[in-house]
């Protein structure tokens, strides 16, 4: 049996798995309101901006560092997952040192938790 042959059967035999990529949700282009929502209802700000690239961008942004109990989230909209198994989350996100800000007490937090 030659090898050309044998290689032949094993891919008769090995089950074929395709990898599908599906995109469920991506904001990076969105240009108006995103509309998600936000706790504490006040304090949040949905601005434009602008990424490292320069192109247009929505984000999300708080700064309620004199408040004691930091508990600051945001949650989108339903996302349906379809026939999708796994799901990958990607998010880019900054976080201000709490050292930058002069007078702070210490409510600052620079944590993320998704």
């Amino acid at each position: 049996m030659t090898m050309d042959y044998l290689v032949f059967l094993c891919s008769l035999l090995l089950p074929v798995t395709l990898a599908v990529e599906e995109t469920l949700m991506d904001t990076k282009w969105a240009t108006s309101e995103l509309a998600w929502t936000v706790h504490p209802e006040t304090g949040w700000e949905e601005v434009s901006g602008y990424d490292e690239a320069m192109n247009p961008i929505r984000t999300y942004q708080v700064c309620n560092v004199r408040e004691l109990n930091q508990n600051n989230w945001l949650r989108s909209d339903f996302i349906p997952r379809k026939d999708v198994l796994r799901v990958y989350v990607e998010m880019k996100f900054t976080v201000r040192d709490c050292n930058s800000i002069p007078n702070i007490p210490g409510s600052c937090k620079e944590t993320f938790n998704l």
